[in-house]
């Protein structure tokens, strides 16, 4: 899969520093957003008897520009470590799980040239945890993700466990 990509919002997001070290605390937030995994090739994902597959056109169907897409609730739980340089914005590394409520999986692609929605539902995996690693100063940071369980469920479609990374602005 290439060119994929998310975009999410934090709804909310609470900090408490430990009072031994302030340089040290726990965050804990809630976001949504919206994934979209574009799929190479002449392949759309299709359940079949039950079980979605990647499944290549042929000379009756033409698939192109296929594309996977949920939506998604997180709860990030991360320590975090974060410091003032020379009296500006914070500079800051965070780490830890993040709950994930995904909804809405949806197929979709280009059909003989027109666009279309293929199939819904997918067995797509309603719960999963992911690793979330930020880092960042100021108004901007960088943040890796990357779910530790399948996105179907089990033996009812493709062994995916996205990884990504992203930039992020925060205001």
């Amino acid at each position: 899969m290439s060119k994929s990509w998310e975009f999410g919002f934090n709804i909310l997001s609470v900090y408490h520093n430990f009072k031994k070290n302030p340089h040290w605390g726990i965050n804990l937030g809630v976001s949504w957003g919206y994934r979209s995994f574009n799929i190479d090739g002449h392949h759309a994902l299709l359940k079949e008897n039950g079980t979605s597959v990647f499944t290549a056109g042929n000379e009756d169907i033409s698939y192109s520009k296929s594309r996977l897409r949920y939506f998604y609730f997180r709860i990030p739980l991360s320590i975090e470590w974060q410091t003032r340089l020379n009296g500006k914005g914070p500079l800051f590394f965070a780490v830890g799980p993040e709950a994930e409520i995904r909804h809405g999986f949806r197929s979709k692609a280009k059909v003989n040239g027109s666009k279309k929605t293929i199939d819904k539902g997918l067995n797509g995996r309603p719960l999963g945890i992911n690793l979330l690693a930020q880092a960042g100063y100021a108004d901007l940071g960088v943040y890796m993700r990357y779910s530790t369980y399948g996105l179907f469920e089990k033996n009812k479609g493709p062994e995916l466990y996205p990884f990504s990374f992203g930039v992020c602005w925060y205001w």
